[in-house]
């Protein structure tokens, strides 16, 4: 993911530098579509900043993985949990058609 993330910067710093380069060629109305360009950039990076954040936090704080893998456990849990119930009120049914 690092790498990626890593990737991504690059990208978006070459587009920066091109996007500098050509500000002074680009006719007014153009420039304000760079400006725009622009801040959405400036949010891609804020999300790129906060996806570095949370791969820290998961790393740091759970570098086993244990959390994650007792939250996937409580959710197959809820899961088989409703298939025996649907199941019991299936066998029910029958059970009521049968007699």
């Amino acid at each position: 993911m690092i790498e990626n993330v890593s990737k991504i910067k690059a990208e978006i710093e070459t587009a920066k530098n091109i996007l500098e380069k050509r500000q002074n060629k680009i006719p007014p109305m153009c420039q304000r579509i760079t400006v725009s360009v622009s801040s959405l950039m400036n949010h891609y990076n804020r999300i790129l900043s906060l996806c570095e954040i949370i791969y820290e936090l998961e790393t740091r704080c759970d570098p086993a993985g244990t959390i994650q893998e007792l939250v996937m456990l409580r959710e197959n849990q809820k899961g088989l949990t409703k298939q025996i119930k649907d199941l019991e009120e299936e066998l029910t049914q029958l059970e009521g058609v049968l007699h």
